[in-house]
């Protein structure tokens, strides 16, 4: 199942914000601290930043097939 990113929610969040144990062996990457500041101040906040809220922007599922072009 896919997780659902929308402008109001993120459900990748709720298990990457603290790194849950997903089973045997497998544990979400915590969200880090640079996901918390705002980049034009620089001040870190208990929230994680609007602009962070897409992760699929940056962060794209891992596959292990060989790239279609070398």
């Amino acid at each position: 199942s896919k997780l659902k990113i929308k402008r109001d929610g993120n459900a990748c969040i709720s298990c990457h914000v603290t790194g849950v144990a997903l089973g045997e062996g497998h544990v979400a990457t915590k969200i880090p601290r640079s996901h918390y500041t705002d980049i034009p101040t620089g001040i870190v906040s208990e929230e994680i930043q609007p602009i962070r809220n897409t992760c699929r922007l940056c962060h794209l599922p891992q596959s292990a097939e060989e790239p279609l072009v070398k």
